[in-house]
């Protein structure tokens, strides 16, 4: 079971950085962040302990950033760069499903709403399902192609559902705002990228330990290894291997 919760988390807070190496246009510039497993449920933002470089391990890692905190405490037990403001690609769509999450959570939405899809989804680039202008999913569906293939046309269909894209986006950032994401500014819900759309090892680690604490069923979905769309016509494969190899 250990090892089940284990490969989720590594899903939860990885599978979008394996993303951003397959299909962002930051490749080779992206932001490597571990996280252990939640073991309390809440989330607080706080000031949380760092272990003293003296003391942290000795690596050498093949990334300009990283940082590995404590799920449950948040002390950071390992950091590299790790307030190097950097493009941080489909990462963005942590944010993008934290809001989507707590918009279920206040009752503005529930995972059998009906999500449209407009002109705007459809014109996104990248990662996608190939959504048509029209064409009507579950929130269920959309959340589930959104952390399986981290569909950008998907995630910008919800965004405009939840608040239309731009008021999204300004919600986005006042939620980084409030969570102390202090070097992060948002311009897009899907991670494509925009001069300016920017964060930072700490801050993505601090947006993933608050997801993980509050919102545990992202779980569910980021631990789907296989699924389908329009009655099995369209697949969905997660890149990140951990969920069939560890």
């Amino acid at each position: 079971m250990e090892r089940r919760n284990l490969a989720l988390l590594c899903a939860g807070v990885l599978c979008f950085w394996l993303f951003a190496l397959a299909f962002g246009t930051a490749e080779g510039r992206g932001v490597a962040v571990q996280a252990e497993l939640p073991t309390a449920a809440p989330a607080a933002v706080e000031d949380v302990p760092v272990v003293d470089a003296a003391a942290q391990p000795q690596m050498s890692l093949n990334c300009r950033a990283a940082i590995l905190v404590d799920q449950d405490t948040g002390t950071v037990l390992y950091e590299k760069n790790a307030d190097e403001q950097v493009p941080i690609a489909s990462i963005t769509k942590v944010m993008t499903l934290l809001l989507t999450f707590e918009a279920i959570h206040n009752g503005q939405l529930t995972l059998e709403t009906t999500v449209p899809v407009s002109e705007h989804a459809y014109h996104m680039g990248g990662s996608q399902i190939w959504l048509e202008p029209g064409e009507q999913f579950t929130l269920d569906e959309m959340i589930k192609a959104i952390c399986v293939s981290s569909a950008n046309d998907a995630a910008v269909a919800v965004a405009e559902l939840v608040g239309g894209e731009q008021g999204f986006v300004q919600s986005m950032n006042a939620r980084a705002a409030e969570l102390g994401m202090t070097n992060t500014v948002f311009h897009n819900a899907c991670g494509l990228d925009t001069e300016g759309h920017l964060s930072t090892a700490r801050d993505v680690a601090v947006m993933s330990r608050y997801i993980l604490n509050t919102c545990p069923e992202v779980l569910h979905y980021t631990g789907i290894w296989t699924d389908t769309l329009r009655g099995g016509a369209t697949q969905l494969v997660n890149t990140n291997k951990l969920l069939r190899r560890y």
